[in-house]
């Protein structure tokens, strides 16, 4: 039996802070509170022993980090995250990526920094981002000024002309379906769309490595509270 994805113990902990009648400011900001805060959102590894950690193991402890966002921030990401430390180089710590955009968003300047991974899964350059779009824009209400502040377009556009990236896996297979189901927990379509769309513009980390390690947990947030209070300078 496979392991769950942490995403789902992240919405449902979301799950307990609102409800179908909480405002569509009042839940960005909580997601906001929740991600980009510190370490993020905390699972504890030994009490929920069924909660996956990302498929490539990163350090000497197997633990594994995951990123979905778009391009300038998996650039940003894989700088940062695999510089060498602690002895290990880039091709040590390898993992592989995903990737799909438009011409525009392929042609920018360190995409060829993506280019010495190998592709994790063919699943999510096909179906898998076919859905993410057809969700996204499902969920989309263009007279919805929280929605129109976060894509300032239809968000089918805004994700391709600025790419959606992913680094590692679960289970064997791309993370972008179980985050959609888990987004249709939630108790809106509004609420559905936010989620999703903070995920792709302030990018998402799930790691069982780096800060996570010395509490013994599986910790999700966005990418600026990762590279800040998680990464190992020394």
């Amino acid at each position: 039996m496979n392991c769950i994805n942490p995403i789902y113990k992240l919405v449902e902990y979301l799950n307990t802070q609102v409800t179908s009648t909480s405002t569509d400011a009042y839940f960005f900001e909580k997601l906001q509170a929740t991600l980009g805060v510190g370490n993020g959102y905390s699972i504890s590894k030994r009490l929920n022993p069924d909660i996956c950690c990302p498929d490539c193991p990163t350090d000497e402890c197997n633990g594994g980090t995951y990123f979905l966002g778009n391009l300038s921030s998996a650039i940003m990401f894989t700088t940062q995250y695999l510089t060498d430390k602690a002895g290990k180089t880039i091709e040590e710590r390898i993992c592989c990526t995903n990737g799909i955009s438009d011409y525009a968003a392929s042609n920018q300047d360190g995409i060829s920094k993506l280019d010495i991974y190998p592709i994790c899964c063919n699943s999510f350059s096909k179906e898998y981002v076919d859905n993410l779009l057809l969700s996204l824009e499902t969920w989309y209400d263009e007279n919805n000024s929280v929605h129109s502040s976060m894509c300032n377009n239809y968000p089918y556009d805004i994700v391709l002309s600025h790419g959606i990236f992913e680094y590692s896996l679960f289970n064997g297979d791309s993370a972008i379906n179980d985050i959609i189901t888990a987004a249709n927990m939630l108790p809106t379509d509004s609420f559905k769309f936010i989620f999703l769309m903070y995920i792709l513009t302030q990018s998402l980390v799930i790691t069982c490595s780096e800060c996570a390690q010395t509490s013994n947990t599986i910790n999700i947030m966005k990418l600026s509270a990762f590279i800040n209070n998680c990464l190992d300078r020394s």
